[in-house]
């Protein structure tokens, strides 16, 4: 389907609660999309920064593709920065703020990061 929207990057609903899913919106063409992330040629470039490269990603292909598509009918459960290994052997909290301060001055307005008493949100603020 993403091939046929001419879009290089797809994913799937990062919100993985049953009870969020909205049946008139099975499908999203912006946001972003985390951890299985499906790219279609070679266009675009992850950057090689540690963290968020994924919404970097996905903003650039809002920038150049103009849609993503997000298949809200299906998710992954997914924990995030717990775990051992991968980028937690480079993971300060000085090098991820200095990624989200990258990112926002990059982005600009498109892009929102808050930590929460939940955790953290990023949001991409792109509507279509």
């Amino acid at each position: 389907m993403a091939q046929q929207l001419n879009t290089s990057c797809f994913g799937f609903d990062q919100a993985w609660d049953v009870r969020k899913y909205d049946p008139f919106k099975p499908f999203s063409l912006c946001g972003w999309v985390g951890g299985v992330i499906g790219v279609i040629g070679r266009k675009k470039r992850f950057s090689n920064s540690f963290f968020k490269v994924d919404i970097d990603f996905c903003l650039q292909t809002l920038l150049n593709d103009r849609i993503l598509l997000i298949d809200n009918r299906y998710a992954f459960v997914q924990k995030r920065i717990k775990g051992k290994g991968g980028n937690a052997l480079f993971r300060t909290q000085e090098k991820f703020d200095q990624e989200i301060d990258r990112l926002r001055k990059r982005w600009g307005k498109f892009y929102k990061y808050e930590r929460t008493a939940t955790g953290e949100t990023s949001k991409i603020l792109v509507e279509r």
